[in-house]
C-alpha cells in the first residue's frame, strides 16, 4: 500500500527511501484477463540472450555527449533541491531525500541499460552512451515524480486505513452490540476516543482500550 511503500512509522524510514526508486500509479495500466502463455523455446532463447552479461566487468565512462546529459541533469537536481531548502514538510524532506540520490540511481540504470544495449548491438563495455543516459534520467524522472504523487496521497491512504482499522476492532468488540432495530453501533466521540483511539494525535495509537 501507498503507506507502506513510505514506510511509516520505521525509525530508519528516511535512509530507506532514499534507497529506492518509486514507480507510482493510482489507477489501473491496462487489464490482463489471463497472461499469453510464453513459448518455451522462446522463453529459453529470451534467457540466453543475457548470458553475456555475466562478461560484463570493469569501470565505465561516460562519452562526451553523456557528460553533457550529465552535467544538465545533475544542475537540474541542484536546482530543484535549493527550492526545498527552506520547506519543512514530510513531502519537501521526502523530496530532498531523493533528489540526493538521484544522479546516482540515474547512472547505475544507464550501466544497465548500457550492458544490455552492448548485448544487441555488439558493443564493448567500457562507455556509457548520451542516449542510454538519456533513457535512464527520464526514469529517473519519473521516479521523482512518483515519490512526489506518494507523498502527496500517502496521508488520504494512512487516514483510510486508520479509519478501516477502527471500525473492524469496532465491529469485534465483545461489548459492543448493534442496535437491534437498526444494525447500527452508536458510540460518542468521546466513546469512541478512549476506547478505541487513545493519544489520537500520535501515529500509531489506536488501541483495543
Amino acid at each position: 500500500t501507498p503507506a507502506a511503500a513510505r514506510m511509516a512509522g520505521v525509525t530508519s524510514a528516511d535512509g530507506l527511501r532514499r534507497r529506492f526508486c518509486y514507480y507510482f500509479s493510482n489507477r489501473r495500466g491496462r487489464k490482463i484477463l489471463w497472461p499469453n502463455r510464453m513459448n518455451e523455446d522462446d522463453l529459453v532463447a529470451l534467457a540466453a540472450s543475457f548470458k553475456g552479461l555475466l562478461d560484463v566487468k570493469g569501470p565505465a565512462k561516460l562519452s562526451p555527449d553523456a557528460m553533457r546529459v550529465y552535467a544538465a541533469f545533475k544542475e537540474e537536481v541542484d536546482e530543484a533541491t535549493d527550492e526545498l531548502a527552506d520547506s519543512s514538510t514530510a513531502e519537501a524532506e521526502a523530496m530532498s531525500f531523493a533528489l540526493s540520490e538521484a544522479p546516482s540511481h540515474a547512472l547505475k540504470r544507464a550501466m544497465i541499460f548500457q550492458a544490455c544495449a552492448n548485448l544487441t548491438t555488439g558493443g564493448e563495455w567500457g562507455e556509457i552512451s548520451a542516449r542510454n543516459l538519456s533513457l535512464a534520467i527520464e526514469h529517473q524522472r519519473y521516479c521523482l515524480q512518483s515519490t512526489q504523487a506518494l507523498e502527496a496521497d500517502s496521508m488520504r491512504y494512512e487516514v483510510a486505513e486508520d479509519a478501516a482499522k477502527v471500525l473492524a476492532k469496532i465491529r469485534t468488540a465483545p461489548n459492543l452490540k448493534p442496535n437491534t432495530k437498526t444494525g447500527l453501533i452508536h458510540l460518542t466521540r468521546s466513546e469512541l476516543t478512549s476506547t478505541f483511539c487513545h493519544h489520537v494525535r500520535r501515529a500509531g495509537a489506536i488501541t483495543t482500550g
